[in-house]
């Protein structure tokens, strides 16, 4: 009914020992045995291990959003979701600072909210809306075929000089106040007309 002072208790080859001099608690089991607990266990400290923490079943880590975890090792399995379309990583106003992949990203949506820089290619099989398009080497290519600029009013608006070093057709009308055209060679017109009060005087 009082205290009992027992250097060690040995139950059936098991072992109890509190005989370290920082006053730790061992509890040994005999052989390969393991030390089992079978009911709720609450651990007012901080728990060590030493070893590889096996937790099967559900795993819940902090009861308070104050709560914090540090991961100092690195994960060793893929990070997938419980439910599909279900979880976020981050939240509006609280983000993750760099996200680094070497890999595909599939993404349903993308919003940028600041500046984008790609260093390689940008491949983009469907529609790609931008508002404005700034190339740094002034330079639109195509893998094949011709480059087709196809306005919603039918009409495109060019408020810069065009340098041309190639054939230009057009199946429209081309118009414009001239002043910029000082030299025109028409000897290869074989069709249209061109009315008389524009030839002058030399017919």
């Amino acid at each position: 009914n009082g205290r009992a002072d027992i250097d060690n208790i040995r139950i059936d080859g098991n072992t109890i020992s509190a005989q370290n001099s920082d006053g730790s608690v061992d509890i040994v089991g005999n052989g390969s045995g393991h030390i089992n607990l079978n009911d709720d266990v609450d651990i007012a400290g901080t728990l060590d291990l030493a070893s590889t923490l096996n937790a099967n079943g559900n795993v819940n880590l902090g009861n308070a959003t104050s709560d914090t975890i540090t991961a100092t090792g690195r994960f060793d399995s893929h990070l997938v979701p419980s439910t599909d379309s279900a979880r976020d990583l981050g939240a509006s106003t609280l983000e993750w600072r760099d996200l680094f992949l070497d890999g595909t990203a599939h993404i349903d949506t993308l919003d940028v909210d600041g500046n984008a820089g790609i260093i390689g290619d940008l491949d983009v099989n469907g529609l790609a809306t931008v508002d404005n398009i700034r190339l740094s080497d002034n330079k639109i290519d195509t893998t094949t075929g011709a480059l087709t600029l196809d306005a919603d009013n039918n009409s495109v608006l060019i408020p810069a000089d065009i340098t041309n070093t190639g054939n230009f057709s057009s199946t429209g009308t081309i118009s414009g106040s001239g002043s910029g055209l000082t030299a025109l060679n028409a000897s290869q017109l074989s069709t249209g007309t061109v009315p008389i009060g524009r030839l002058g005087d030399s017919g």
